[in-house]
């Protein structure tokens, strides 16, 4: 992916997946099982979570908008059917996707993981994708981006 920025002391490091500003050294990582060993190591330093409340397992790092920085930003993922997907299928496969979210097990392995957890239904997933969708263009275009 290129990306173009107004500013020519950044650019999109591709083989990083970041964002480099001359001068500063700095890299965005996901909170993994890794990121959490060189943590804890010492060999990383985390300034700042992009989610509106602190990790578990990060209790100290602050989130951006504790730092003064209005931006929150998660990842979600979605299970998706054809438009065309029988009526009756869609109930099986939404009912057993919300037992399975239920399960405590899911849980712990996600706490593990240091990821979050959420479950929404079709129509407020769909509705939590829009906001994402209109959030993000409104980001791109404040920031002169060019994709």
């Amino acid at each position: 992916m290129a990306l173009g920025f107004p500013n020519e002391s950044r650019h999109y490091d591709e083989a990083m997946h970041a964002i480099r500003f001359w001068g500063h050294d700095g890299s965005m990582l996901p909170v993994g099982r890794a990121t959490r060993v060189w943590v804890q190591g010492g060999k990383l330093k985390m300034l700042a979570v992009m989610a509106d409340q602190r990790l578990k397992a990060f209790d100290k790092v602050p989130t951006l908008k504790e730092r003064k920085i209005d931006l929150s930003i998660g990842t979600w993922r979605g299970l998706a059917v054809h438009k065309a997907t029988p009526a009756e299928i869609s109930t099986v496969l939404r009912t057993t996707a919300r037992k399975g979210a239920e399960e405590p097990l899911l849980r712990e392995q996600l706490d593990k993981l240091n990821l979050g957890f959420a479950y929404l239904d079709a129509e407020a997933f769909g509705q939590a994708m829009q906001r994402d969708h209109d959030y993000f263009k409104q980001l791109v275009q404040k920031l002169g981006i060019k994709v």
